[in-house]
């Protein structure tokens, strides 16, 4: 049973608003973590100031929902006219959209990635290695990019009922391009943070063998949990150097000072005191 004209221009104009709504979204999140180390390079110019492996996982998110968000709040306008309602572009214009709308797929797997570095922050406690970090945008990036290159190259682009993607006969690709690989990193972003779960029960059972927590003590374990991960998260900003201890203030120098000519002034008062009472004494 088909769509009735209503319900086909209401599916195609949803689109422009959530679409452009998370195209936003995406923009923000990059804008703001440029900014926020734009700052911080601008406040502490003798250190240098890099992203943290989250920032930079979130950047890269962001990037791939970005294009794939301008190809969905685009809708049904790039497909060929004619093809549908409310098109008004070319083949051309249906390919360059249908291959922005591929690279989405880089999204789930940076999903899967920051899950991941939760768990290792709060498991192991430390940094994620540059090395891990590189795997992981290797992967995500290298996977939108060859499945949305392949796809152009291949021919597979063109109108899909509401916009342009891969075209219906091609349905072996849909799942091994988008469909397989999206459920795939749904299923291991749910196994991750159930172990992440797992973790932070167990380590909740083994205090409460040795200590005894108030109400709501799994609040503050996840609480806890929090402050590991921005720990983490910290440590890379700041490197493995440790900061130097901070000098007394002179004020604090000369209070001492004080206190301590106080306590000698008091010091001579009662010796001298006593000395006159043994002297009273003897004589």
């Amino acid at each position: 049973m088909g769509l009735t004209l209503q319900q086909h221009q209401l599916v195609s104009i949803l689109p422009h608003i959530t679409g452009f709504m998370s195209w936003l979204g995406s923009l923000s999140i990059m804008v703001d973590v440029g900014r926020k180390y734009r700052r911080r390079g601008s406040s502490n110019s003798n250190n240098s100031c890099q992203p943290a492996t989250y920032h930079r996982l979130m950047v890269g998110m962001s990037l791939c929902d970005l294009c794939a968000s301008g190809g969905w709040a685009t809708s049904s306008w790039p497909m060929p006219e004619g093809t549908s309602w409310a098109t008004y572009g070319t083949n051309a214009t249906c390919q360059a959209q249908a291959f922005f709308n591929q690279l989405g797929i880089g999204a789930p797997f940076y999903n899967l990635c920051l899950a991941v570095y939760y768990y290792l922050a709060i498991t192991t406690n430390s940094r994620t290695s540059w090395n891990v970090e590189r795997c992981m945008h290797f992967v995500s990036l290298g996977f939108a990019l060859s499945t949305a290159i392949s796809g152009l190259a291949m021919g597979l682009y063109g109108p899909a009922t509401f916009w342009c993607w891969i075209e219906g006969q091609h349905h072996k690709f849909r799942f091994l391009f988008w469909y397989g690989p999206l459920w795939v990193m749904m299923a291991a972003v749910t196994l991750v943070m159930s172990l992440i779960y797992y973790r932070l029960v167990k380590q909740e059972r083994r205090q409460r063998r040795w200590t005894r927590f108030p109400s709501g003590c799994g609040s503050q374990i996840v609480r806890r949990s929090i402050i590991t991960v921005k720990r983490a998260s910290t440590n890379e900003n700041n490197g493995k150097d440790e900061e130097d201890p901070t000098p007394a203030s002179p004020t604090a120098n000369n209070n001492n000072r004080e206190t301590h000519n106080i306590n000698g002034s008091s010091a001579d008062q009662t010796a001298a005191s006593t000395s006159g009472n043994n002297g009273g004494k003897n004589n």
